[in-house]
């Protein structure tokens, strides 16, 4: 909370509120849902030898056989908590 935040609260001409909710999208399959993790930024860069993935063949088998165990009739589920910070003054 910033200065003139903290001021109109401590006022008591405003108040503020936190609310969360669960969303979740459903993909079709591993590659799709890591696509769109990395479509919103949530991938590490880092430096590796030229021509190797970041997963041995047998770790995107185990990754898909492990995440296929969680699919639901819509498909493979990702959740995100998204949280919204309300403030509303008198």
């Amino acid at each position: 909370v910033g200065a003139g935040q903290a001021a109109c609260i401590a006022s008591g001409a405003c108040r503020w509120a936190i609310h969360t909710e669960i969303l979740t999208a459903h993909y079709p399959d591993v590659a799709s849902v890591l696509r769109d993790l990395k479509h919103i930024g949530a991938h590490h860069v880092h430096r590796r030898p030229a021509g190797r993935g970041l997963l041995s063949k047998g770790d995107w088998q185990t990754l898909v056989a492990a995440y296929e165990r969680q699919r639901q009739t819509e498909g493979l589920p990702l959740s995100y908590q998204a949280a919204y910070v309300v403030l509303t003054v008198a």
